[in-house]
């Protein structure tokens, strides 16, 4: 994806359920085994070597818009977000998010229903070329109330993807900042009751890296959850 480019998601939310949510990732970065000069294995040598040159991330690059913080046409709860139509703008460029917007209210789309993805340069190596990085948008559901309302909505999706595109290439960009991310949680401090699941989780990871004859031992760091 160029910097100057959009993606543009217009669409119905899901039907009743307990949660949806829309997510954009870093997928995958090109990567030569070996480098440790840093980049995203922060100067480490990876376990597995990437293939093609390219390593998966699979990490999330905002908080997902989901049925607490969407714009839809509601009474502001999180039950009346289902069933709605919205619209999601994904841009690394301010000037791009200004026209797309512009041009979404001269089609008389409200804008009550905006909802805005920032995908910035300070993370994302923009392009199209071989060595930039590659995104992926993720739409998450669960739980839904009714089955068959999940599986018409499923069946044929009302959901319509734009990928908008200068003609020409524009280079003066006006990037976009890297979105805050929101607290978790003010009043949960102690994540010691994840110790048993992260444990399993390490034996899983080893065994399927190295089998089962390798001997090692794990342990839990504290780490700056803002350089992880």
């Amino acid at each position: 994806m160029r910097e100057d480019e959009a993606v543009v998601l217009l669409g119905v939310t899901p039907p009743q359920a307990e949660y949806f949510g829309f997510t954009m990732y870093l997928n995958n970065v090109h990567y030569e085994f070996g480098d440790v000069s840093g980049g995203y294995s922060g100067g480490h040598l990876l376990l597995r070597p990437p293939e093609n040159n390219r390593t998966y991330i699979q990490a999330s690059l905002e908080d997902p818009i989901n049925p607490s913080n969407i714009n839809v046409t509601s009474d502001g709860t999180f039950h009346d977000s289902f069933d709605k139509d919205f619209v999601i703008v994904t841009t690394g460029d301010n000037f791009m998010n200004d026209v797309i917007t512009k041009g979404l209210i001269d089609v008389d789309i409200p804008p009550d229903i905006f909802n805005f993805q920032t995908v910035s340069s300070e993370v994302v190596n923009f392009g199209i070329e071989l060595e930039a990085d590659i995104l992926s948008g993720m739409m998450r559901t669960a739980f839904f109330d009714d089955a068959e309302e999940r599986d018409n909505y499923y069946k044929d999706a009302p959901l319509s993807v734009l990928r908008i595109t200068p003609k020409i290439a524009r280079q003066s960009i006006s990037p976009l900042p890297r979105p805050p991310r929101n607290p978790r949680s003010v009043d949960i401090t102690d994540q010691s009751y994840l110790r048993a699941s992260y444990f399993q989780l390490a034996r899983e990871v080893k065994k399927d890296l190295f089998g089962t004859e390798l001997e090692s031992n794990s342990q839990i760091l504290d780490a700056d959850p803002e350089f992880c």
